[in-house]
């Protein structure tokens, strides 16, 4: 009898093994920011408990998403920077080729911040005052001019 059993489990499972093989992968952005990691990982919980289908993530900068997701190289990049790749975004939109699922974060922004003690001593309160304090921020490779850190190279921000 449990000879029996093994074997009918065996069987059920190799079959469920099999449905699920066959079942397309959905394959998610990963454009290497912890934030995107979370919002993947529900996204993957919820499609293979929930959907029973096998999810896949995909690591790649910006320029790389932007190449994938219309051809349906990717099928979800759950989390998009769209002032940062506008352009883009309104032709792929507007040509149908991909659709906006709706926002993630309601009240995000993007900055560039300095330490509040470089504000403080060089009376720095906007962007633009560092038109006229660039030394402060020297670039290694070009000392004839400063350089903003903006995100993680390949992340196409302005």
């Amino acid at each position: 009898m449990a000879a029996l059993l093994a074997v009918v489990l065996l069987a059920w499972g190799c079959s469920a093994g099999e449905e699920q093989a066959r079942k397309p992968a959905t394959r998610l952005h990963d454009a290497q920011g912890e934030s995107q990691w979370l919002i993947n990982a529900i996204a993957k919980y919820l499609i293979e408990e929930g959907y029973g289908y096998p999810v896949e993530t995909v690591a790649g900068a910006t320029q790389d998403m932007m190449e994938a997701l219309p051809k349906g190289e990717l099928d979800l990049n759950l989390e998009g920077w769209q002032p940062n790749i506008l352009e883009w975004y309104e032709v792929e939109i507007d040509s149908g080729t991909i659709v906006n699922l709706g926002v993630v974060f309601e009240d995000s922004s993007q900055a560039f911040v300095i330490p509040q003690w470089v504000a403080d001593e060089h009376d720095i309160t906007a962007v633009f005052d560092m038109k006229d304090r660039w030394e402060l921020f020297t670039d290694p490779q070009d000392p004839s001019k400063g350089v903003f850190y903006n995100c993680i190279v390949g992340w196409e921000c302005v």
